[in-house]
């Protein structure tokens, strides 16, 4: 067995604990305490220090509950310290209701990707484990263990666990009993091994097929002889963008010049529903060029190379200004 003198030596080599600070979360006052008592009371029955030890573990609003005690006989104001935060912060009640409150705020494991899912299911098992140890320690286990709550933190597991529950549910009803917080405790635990190894992540491996491209749907204009004899497939990029199937996000850049529609010129039924006269007449208005319909340019200056298809008319003329 080892002696007082070796005991002093060891806990002299040893890192020095530190009591986590307390900021007046009745969630943390069971776990404070206990560090506390440990780290701190079961070493020293100098009132003075113990008082001194307490404020300094406290922050924010427990501080404030405490720090006027410091004023009082040490004795009476570590005493009274102890009182005023167990009364604030220690009631079971409040421990209980906090720590039920934090659980169930939690949010659901799959909305968080910057973990797999095996570490997630690891850490949700540690506050549950945290929540049930306290509330054992507080006797108040029947708030935890309550049909209600358990279905709510299951449901902010995957879909495959929650269907998985299932049967133990089934299996732990046959057995003459209602699952509890412990049952959900085993089963997060049992998934997250299942989920946290080398092979856990091996369908993120898997290829994904290559998404084909689609071709590009790039309508012309039917071809036509010119009056020379040959063969036109000229396309103009009104016509282009026009026939390219549009989106909400990529408007349209060219609109037709007599109805503002989404197709040129030559394929607007309303400009083919006027008269050669009312054509001719609305061509004038737009100051379009007469052979290939787009403005910028009379038809005499056009480099579309083609005459008028009607009858009898050789001039540099549409096809569409004479008949449709």
């Amino acid at each position: 067995m080892m002696t007082n003198l070796e005991n002093m030596v060891l806990e002299n080599s040893m890192p020095k604990l530190q009591v986590p600070k307390f900021d007046g979360s009745p969630s943390k006052y069971t776990a404070f305490i206990n560090s506390f008592d440990s780290i701190i009371a079961s070493k020293t029955n100098d009132p003075v220090r113990l008082l001194q030890y307490l404020i300094d573990c406290c922050e924010k609003d427990a501080l404030e509950k405490i720090q006027a005690w410091s004023i009082l006989p040490p004795a009476e104001g570590y005493k009274r310290a102890r009182e005023t935060l167990k009364l604030h912060y220690g009631q079971p009640y409040m421990v209980a209701r906090c720590l039920l409150v934090e659980l169930l705020a939690l949010e659901p494991l799959e909305k968080d990707k910057s973990k797999g899912l095996g570490t997630k299911l690891l850490t949700f098992h540690s506050k549950l484990a945290t929540a049930h140890a306290t509330m054992q320690s507080i006797r108040a286990e029947g708030d935890i263990n309550s049909q209600i709550t358990i279905k709510t933190l299951l449901a902010k597991l995957p879909s495959f666990a929650c269907n998985e529950f299932k049967k133990d549910a089934a299996r732990i009803y046959s057995d003459g009993r209602e699952p509890n917080i412990k049952d959900l405790m085993d089963f997060v635990l049992k998934v997250a091994h299942r989920e946290n190894h080398a092979y856990a992540d091996v369908n993120s491996m898997k290829q994904k097929a290559p998404e084909k491209k689609a071709d590009k749907d790039v309508r012309t204009k039917p071809s036509r002889q010119t009056s020379t004899g040959k063969v036109s497939t000229y396309t103009t990029d009104q016509e282009k963008i026009a026939s390219t199937p549009q989106t909400s996000k990529q408007p349209t850049k060219f609109a037709c010049l007599h109805c503002s529609e989404p197709h040129t010129l030559e394929r607007c039924q309303k400009f083919k529903g006027l008269n050669m006269q009312e054509r001719m007449k609305q061509g004038r208005k737009l100051e379009i060029c007469f052979n290939c319909l787009r403005k910028g340019h009379a038809s005499t200056a056009c480099k579309f190379d083609s005459n008028c298809l009607t009858a009898g008319c050789d001039k540099k003329t549409s096809w569409s200004l004479s008949f449709l």
